[in-house]
Formats: C-alpha cells, sequence, structure tokens
C-alpha cells in the first residue's frame, strides 16, 4: 500500500521581491517560479507601486513602457492599484505631478523658433489637454455658474369642493 502525501502550496514571500529601487526587478519567469502571479496573491508590493508611479511622476515615459520595464504586466498593475484604496493617494500625487511636468513642457515647446508654428501649437495643446486631464483643479478650465435669479412658481392642485 503506497502513501502519496499532498503537496502543499507554500506561502508566497514577499521578501523575495526586490525593495530598494536600486535593486534589479524580478523578471517574469522568475515572478512566476516564486508563485508570485497567481490569482488569489497580490503580487504587487507597495515598494513596487511606488518605483513605477516615482519613474511615472518625475519622466514623460508612457506608464506602459515603465512596466514593461520592470517586467509587470500592465492590466495587474492597475487591477492592483485601482482595487486598493492605499494606493490612491500615490496615483493622485503621481498624476498632479505629471500635469505640472506636461504645464512645464508645454512652455519649453511655446519657445520653441525651430519647429513649424502649426506643429509647435498641436504639441502644445496636446500637453495642455493632459494636464488638464491629470489635475482638473489646477489646469482645468474654470466655469462660472451665473445664477443671480431663480424664478419658482408652485401650483397646487385644488381639493374637491372648494373652489378658487
Amino acid at each position: 500500500m503506497s502513501t502519496s502525501k499532498k503537496s502543499k502550496d507554500k506561502p508566497i514571500k514577499y521578501s523575495d521581491i526586490p525593495t530598494k529601487a536600486t535593486d534589479k526587478p524580478l523578471t517574469r519567469a522568475e515572478r512566476k517560479q516564486k508563485n508570485l502571479i497567481d490569482f488569489g496573491a497580490n503580487p504587487l508590493t507597495r515598494e513596487d507601486v511606488e518605483r513605477v508611479l516615482s519613474v511615472y511622476a518625475t519622466t514623460e515615459t508612457p506608464l506602459l513602457e515603465i512596466c514593461n520595464t520592470y517586467q509587470i504586466p500592465y492590466d495587474m498593475f492597475w487591477s492592483v492599484v485601482s482595487s486598493q484604496s492605499k494606493y490612491k493617494g500615490l496615483v493622485e500625487h503621481a498624476r498632479k505631478s505629471r500635469a505640472a511636468i506636461l504645464a512645464d513642457k508645454v512652455m519649453t515647446v511655446a519657445d520653441d523658433k525651430e519647429a513649424h508654428p502649426a506643429h509647435n501649437k498641436n504639441r502644445m495643446s496636446a500637453r495642455q489637454w493632459l494636464a488638464k486631464c491629470y489635475d482638473r483643479r489646477t489646469y482645468g478650465d474654470k466655469v462660472e455658474v451665473d445664477q443671480r435669479s431663480v424664478n419658482v412658481q408652485v401650483y397646487l392642485p385644488s381639493k374637491k369642493g372648494q373652489d378658487s
């Protein structure tokens, strides 16, 4: 009679993930080997999210390219970040920083004398639009609502037997 041992899943150790910005990120194969891409597990640590968002906030590099650099699947990054409220402040700060960079870049593009004026106008409007999307309070359009008077008339139905 043979006895078979049931294999138990090893718990995920987040200490295996590099935590410093200078550490080399794990490859996708290494993450898979360490069971970090399981559906029930959170494969990203706060340090991973901070590292990606700090690069995003300080450069004009697209987020997809940053995720590819650190070999983190883009959709998995956003699903983890959007599902946990503790990352909301980090994302908001990264977007505001990114908006400030884009707004500064508008001035650089405006001062560029070598490019065609129509090309510069398109580049500036694209950066302005992105800055407005990332931080509406600072770079969005100001809308003023003028509501000086309100004309309200109320009509009440008359009861049966009463004449108005």
